[in-house]
């Protein structure tokens, strides 16, 4: 007991301070578990995945899973069905994948039978009937048979597609949705109907989606006349994240229409407004999926109303549920997005860490090692010259060495001198 508050009191370990309900987990319980059977007390799961989640603790959202429209061809669909089991359908050389509405691609995860075959995979997405080719494809290997797809494309998809020899190959295909971080986070609203344990605005983020709010369960502003003419929810995360989607869960009983014409405005942490979204539908939907042209790094999300319909007599802000997918912003990592390693010469993976390029100097998939002797340079792709004097006085940032062996001159010692000579004068 004495170490674990010691632990606490210096935040070596904020996992281990927090005790939390069942099916939660992390430094303030801020995670859900999706684990197919048990989750344990970090998030990690004994066996599978459930269905629909992937990836770091299992808190990447499938979108495949979750709002595929159609896949074509039809057979190649049990390559979506179970993300352990490989369906390898070898007759394919392309699969595509259809939504009903717009998604942002980040990146894909695949299994394959044979990884030497994805040199030849081309991937594109399409967005009204326009398809535009990712570019500079990148494999990271999480297994002998998985590998994270990374690349270069603009805009938002309804369509993604695989081509090539290597489809041929592959036997799972998983498409992040990213993580939702607003679970849990710190939330306020205007007013508050009733009181806070049954219509608070914790309510909105608690990852339940109630099947009525007509007695408690959602987040509610007052319906006082006299009280919050101009009513909103807000959610301030604990760090900035790159969002890319926010997904608002309308209450399923018969006060539908009070998101009718809603506003959601982003803000960064200067208070800065980056986003702003207002819904035009004269129609309520159950769900509101609203997707960024970009990822944006977010630190705070306001919805409000300023309109009222049917029997209203003032505006209310009513939500079932708010979500809002991404990542770690730039320059951070993993589950609590802890800050990427000094070393990196680009943006680490938001997902492990992982840097392509290090800084002159630097080896290791986080760029934390040093470049043994004889090596230099970004990844410690250079070998310095033979004729250093010693591989040890070689600098292992640009491969600069001094002295050099008799017979040799220059910065990197790959000069011989003009005139036989024991030792270079010049």
């Amino acid at each position: 007991m004495w170490i674990l508050f010691i632990i606490c009191l210096w935040n070596i370990n904020r996992a281990a301070c927090a005790v939390c309900d069942i099916g939660r987990f992390g430094s303030r319980c801020q995670y859900k578990c999706h684990c197919k059977n048990v989750c344990q007390d970090d998030g990690t799961c004994v066996g599978e995945c459930a269905d629909g989640w992937f990836g770091l603790q299992c808190q990447y959202q499938n979108v495949v899973y979750f709002y595929k429209t159609a896949v074509s061809p039809i057979n190649a669909e049990t390559l979506f069905t179970n993300n352990n089991v490989c369906n390898n359908i070898n007759s394919l050389n392309e699969v595509s994948i259809d939504w009903s509405t717009t998604l942002p691609f980040s990146w894909m995860r695949i299994k394959t039978l044979n990884n030497g075959a994805l040199s030849t995979l081309r991937v594109s997405i399409k967005e009204s009937n326009l398809e535009s080719p990712c570019t500079n494809l990148r494999f990271f290997q999480v297994d002998a048979m998985t590998f994270d797809v990374y690349c270069d494309c603009n805009g938002g998809m309804t369509t993604l597609k695989l081509a090539g020899d290597s489809v041929a190959s592959i036997c799972t295909i998983l498409v992040n949705g990213g993580r939702n971080v607003a679970l849990f986070q710190n939330t306020s609203q205007t007013s508050t109907y009733s009181s806070e344990s049954n219509f608070g605005s914790q309510k909105a983020v608690d990852g339940v989606v109630e099947p009525t709010c007509s007695d408690k369960g959602c987040s509610h502003t007052t319906n006082d006349p006299n009280r919050d003419p101009h009513p909103s929810w807000t959610v301030i995360f604990d760090q900035p994240y790159a969002i890319d989607k926010f997904v608002i869960y309308n209450r399923k009983d018969d006060s539908q229409f009070r998101l009718i014409h809603f506003s959601l405005e982003a803000f960064d942490k200067k208070n800065t407004s980056i986003f702003r979204h207002k819904d035009q539908s004269d129609i309520y939907e159950l769900v509101y999926t609203i997707v960024l042209p970009a990822a944006l790094t977010v630190y705070q999300v306001i919805i409000s109303q300023t309109e009222f319909f049917d029997s209203d007599k003032r505006p209310y802000v009513s939500i079932n549920e708010f979500e809002a997918y991404g990542e770690c912003s730039p320059g951070r990592y993993g589950l609590y997005c802890v800050p990427c390693t000094g070393h990196c010469d680009s943006q680490c993976r938001a997902i492990d860490g992982h840097c392509d390029v290090c800084f002159p100097g630097y080896k290791g998939d986080k760029c934390d090692e040093a470049c043994p002797p004889g090596k230099y340079g970004p990844n410690c792709s250079g070998t310095c010259s033979q004729h250093c004097f010693t591989e040890y006085n070689c600098d292992n940032t640009n491969g600069n060495c001094a002295p050099c062996k008799p017979g040799y001159k220059g910065g990197k010692c790959n000069e011989g001198c003009t005139f036989l000579a024991f030792f270079c004068l010049f």
